[in-house]
């Protein structure tokens, strides 16, 4: 089986299973990570919480 992904995720998941972490044989060209979500839910206290959670993880 072949994966694509995050070098920080790949080693995160062969710490706890039977994985090799290899570079990819091409460059990948930058990836924009962005979130989306209904506007009716800008205001919902539960979103909020969760945007600003996902931020702080993503080092913003």
């Amino acid at each position: 089986m072949i994966s694509t992904m995050h070098t920080r995720l790949a080693r995160l998941y062969a710490q706890h299973l039977p994985l090799r972490v290899l570079p990819a044989p091409i460059e990948f060209p930058v990836l924009t990570e962005m979130m989306q979500w209904h506007y009716q839910f800008d205001r919902d206290p539960g979103l909020i919480w969760l945007r600003g959670y996902l931020r702080e993880c993503a080092g913003e």
